[in-house]
């Protein structure tokens, strides 16, 4: 027999030598379970708010409200490849700049596009500027949104898309 079981059969053993026979067991006493503060209920996305359509060769000034990105149509009627850049014109009212971020989705809300700071190599934009350049899009329907990095801060905002 192996040791490990010895010590079990001894152990047994004394544990009932010491209970007497005839002696009752005592059920286990349960483990009170910690009771679980209430989470609070996540914050729901905010709903963007429409920045009207925007075409190819266009500059489009929009302002983010702080708190809710802002949505701007573009229907490509042929594929094409496009550079899309969304430049801060102001801080955000607070003195400090404004970080803009910059999706693309198609007709079905997939995000096929995604910057932030990407415009740091262009020249005239700032580093917190974003900026997709030779983003290829087939004939179709396209929603950009807009936004700051953290979605709390306002300011104006300039989007241009240009063909490449």
């Amino acid at each position: 027999m192996p040791l490990s079981n010895l010590f079990v059969v001894v152990l047994c053993g004394l544990m009932l030598a010491a209970c007497g026979t005839g002696a009752t067991p005592v059920p286990p006493t349960p483990t009170p379970r910690p009771t679980l503060e209430a989470r609070p209920l996540p914050t729901p996305i905010p709903e963007a708010q429409s920045g009207g359509e925007i075409g190819s060769g266009e500059a489009v000034r929009l302002t983010l409200p702080g708190g809710s990105p802002v949505d701007l149509l573009y229907i490509a009627t042929e594929a094409q490849t496009v550079t899309i850049t969304a430049r801060a014109l102001t801080d955000d009212n607070a003195g400090n700049p404004l970080d803009v971020v910059l999706a693309v989705h198609d007709a079905e809300r997939n995000r096929i596009a995604y910057d932030d700071d990407g415009a740091r190599n262009l020249n005239g934009f700032a580093a917190t500027d974003a900026a997709l350049t030779a983003l290829a899009l087939p004939a179709g329907q396209y929603t950009l949104r807009v936004n700051a990095f953290n979605g709390v801060q306002a300011g104006e905002v300039e989007v241009q898309i240009e063909n490449d």
